[in-house]
């Protein structure tokens, strides 16, 4: 008797073995090989991340089924992509409070909320699929500032509408803000898409914080005025401006991992997978987008009342959804420009040193 236990324990172990050796031979059908830093092209090499690369020119599939495994971009992709769902449900949540086909005073709000919707969808698809090819590369990042210039737009646009100070409302400064800002999102897609041409790292790095910071810090003097130097009556101090407080120091958090690859820089290889500037600047950027929409929010609803009276015309179209779509259709030819110019030999001013039309990725 104790003999057939014996057979049997050890038939099933022989068993479940196989299994697990069919069932690992079936995940590695779809895991793909992950790289060091050395056996990589130089445009595929990130700031101090020395393993977890996946192979480059490797197939949509792979791209797709990759980002289940532990790269150096797979938390890269999720930081974004749930946070995109979460937006899409806030984004609902708010239809059910306003009536956005018919109130003109919530347009402002929807152009902006789809722009945070926006951006967290394109840039994980860039992350998802940047290993595709050279090209893939360099367009998915296209799309992906795009994108951004976008977000800046929408933030401009719901500023104006429900966070300008009191004292503002008016004047020069809110009669040239909606121009400037739309000037700037186009100007921010078309110097960060131009940075991807440039071979020095550090210049490439200061054109692309140069293009997202400028837009950002100008559309913010409104709310900073507000939060930080006005007091007094006329400065509309409400329950948004602690949201305000939160939101900035999560912003200007972003920019600086951004820029200094803290903590990778400190000790290179031991935040490959888990833990990198960019991962972190990813999820410092969607707080404070996440605490930008409840604030604008509270300002919408709480303000609204002096703000019909302040500013009594209903919000016209060319504000901001008419605004929006045409830097939408401003930012598609820019990209379609740059697109184009991977396929067709480089004029001078688009040649780069070194790698021809590759750039590392930052």
């Amino acid at each position: 008797m104790f003999l057939n236990l014996n057979e049997v324990a050890i038939e099933g172990r022989v068993k479940l073995e196989r299994q697990l050796r069919k069932m690992w031979s079936g995940l590695k059908v779809w895991t793909t090989e992950l790289l060091h830093i050395d056996d990589i092209p130089h445009h595929y090499r990130e700031h101090c991340i020395v393993r977890g690369y996946r192979k480059p020119k490797s197939s949509a599939t792979d791209c797709v089924l990759s980002v289940f495994q532990l790269t150096n971009e797979t938390l890269n992709f999720w930081t974004h992509f749930l946070p995109f769902w979460y937006f899409i449900w806030r984004l609902v949540a708010v239809s059910y409070d306003f009536d956005f086909w018919v109130d003109p005073y919530t347009w402002p709000l929807l152009v902006f909320m789809l722009s945070c919707c926006a951006y967290p969808i394109t840039s994980s698809m860039a992350h998802c699929f940047n290993c595709m090819s050279d090209r893939a590369q360099h367009i998915s990042y296209f799309m992906d500032y795009g994108a951004l210039s976008l977000y800046s737009l929408g933030s401009g646009i719901a500023y104006h509408a429900y966070v300008f100070p009191d004292s503002f409302i008016g004047s020069w400064f809110d009669d040239v803000f909606l121009r400037v800002a739309t000037f700037l999102a186009v100007g921010c897609t078309l110097l960060s898409c131009m940075s991807r041409f440039e071979d020095r790292p550090r210049i490439r790095k200061a054109l692309r914080l140069l293009s997202f910071s400028l837009p950002y810090f100008f559309n913010s003097v409104p709310l900073c005025y507000r939060v930080f130097l006005c007091h007094g009556e006329g400065c509309s101090h409400n329950e948004a401006v602690i949201i305000y407080y939160w939101m900035l120091f999560f912003s200007f958090l972003t920019p600086f991992l951004y820029a200094t690859h803290i903590p990778e820089v400190l000790a290179p290889g031991k935040f490959d997978l888990i833990g990198h500037s960019h991962q972190l600047f990813h999820v410092t950027g969607i707080i404070a987008t996440n605490f930008q929409i409840s604030g604008v929010l509270t300002d919408l609803q709480m303000r609204r009342e002096f703000l019909d009276v302040v500013r009594p015309q209903p919000m016209e179209f060319w504000d901001n959804i008419g605004l929006m779509s045409l830097v939408l259709m401003k930012n598609l030819l820019i990209i379609l420009f740059f697109t184009l110019s991977l396929y067709v030999e480089k004029p001078t001013w688009l040649k780069v040193r070194g790698h021809g039309i590759k750039g590392k990725v930052d």
